[in-house]
């Protein structure tokens, strides 16, 4: 006797894995065999690797990169790069007035620095976040902040006398 079944699958983009979620059949002991899919060559997948002695904040997912036809049109601080908007590597990929710092187009006079070269021995430059222009970076500004010290936090606890 012939079985008939109907499987679903999912591919988990990126990963290169089929996930069996479930099989409808008229045999009532179906087989089926989840198939490895790999992903297209030349795909972007994960993140944009930085240079493991920088800050590691804000990084890029290369896997939400938005069509564009010019820098000015793309969001999060990013740069239209073959029709993709994704992170800058040079000043040139960013707008005007911009310039690139950590993977992100930053307005220029607000770019404190670009690198952790920049910040003093015990610093590393990063990024202060997004804001809600379309652009995503009029308010963001690279700056210098120390890996050591810091300072009290008032909690608010009064203290035993």
């Amino acid at each position: 006797m012939k079985s008939i079944s109907r499987c679903i699958s999912i591919v988990l983009a990126g990963a290169g894995i089929v996930a069996l979620v479930g099989c409808a059949s008229q045999d009532p002991n179906p087989i089926a065999e989840p198939q490895t899919v790999s992903s297209p060559v030349g795909e972007p997948s994960g993140i944009h690797p930085r240079d493991p002695a920088e800050w590691q904040g804000m990084l890029v997912d290369l896997d939400s990169m938005a069509p564009c036809d010019i820098t000015e049109r793309c969001g999060l601080a990013m740069a239209c790069i073959a029709e993709k908007c994704g992170p800058c590597e040079l000043d040139a990929e960013c707008a005007e007035n911009e310039v690139c710092v950590l993977d992100h187009c930053v307005i220029k006079e607000n770019a404190g620095c670009r690198s952790y070269r920049d910040c003093d021995d015990d610093a590393l430059c990063v990024l202060s976040g997004y804001s809600s222009d379309p652009r995503g970076n009029s308010d963001m500004r690279a700056y210098c902040l120390s890996t050591s010290g810091g300072s009290s936090i008032d909690t608010g606890t009064p203290t035993e006398e």
